[in-house]
């Protein structure tokens, strides 16, 4: 079977018709836009429980695929305990445990890793960060269908503005 294209958001098309083109496009490409929506938006705090969930975990896979849990812990330790919480939620067992071990593994609390640098903690990621890539949960297919479920708590289509959602939400960063 060939590989599906990668969807390039206008930002034309509604939530739904958004979802409406699972098998069209890339899954991974459908939740990109989605959050780059959300992320573009002057919500401040004012994301709903399931858009947070969106924010929390495609955070945790950026950080995760791209510096490892140490990027993570480093970059965005406000979004830890929320990526495990919506990891659960989507149905994701196995992910949500493997970013508990590795939390376990700073010797610190979830919501304790603010501020947490990697030069302070004397743990070797690799192994669950290479376990955590290999995606032992489909998260992408599960935060789709989390989001299709969920639809009337995601605004997306919201004016954007120029600060980053982590910036609104977490005004002193």
């Amino acid at each position: 079977m060939p590989e599906l294209p990668f969807y390039e958001d206008d930002g034309q098309r509604s939530l739904a018709q958004l979802l409406s083109l699972r098998g069209a496009f890339r899954e991974d490409s459908l939740v990109m836009a989605i959050r780059d929506r959300l992320q573009r938006q002057a919500r401040g705090a004012n994301y709903t429980k399931v858009e947070f969930a969106i924010l929390a975990i495609e955070e945790l896979e950026d950080q995760v695929n791209s510096g490892g849990f140490s990027s993570f812990f480093d970059y965005s330790p406000e979004c830890v305990a929320p990526a495990i919480e919506a990891l659960k939620a989507i149905g994701c067992p196995h992910a949500a445990s493997i970013v508990e071990r590795a939390v376990q593994a700073t010797g610190k609390e979830a919501t304790d890793v603010d501020g947490l640098h990697h030069s302070e903690v004397n743990t070797d990621f690799d192994a669950l960060d290479a376990e955590f890539q290999q995606y032992p949960d489909p998260i992408v297919e599960r935060l789709l269908d989390y989001i299709a479920a969920n639809a009337t708590d995601v605004k997306v289509d919201i004016p954007a503005t120029k600060k980053s959602w982590l910036q609104r939400l977490f005004p002193s960063r």
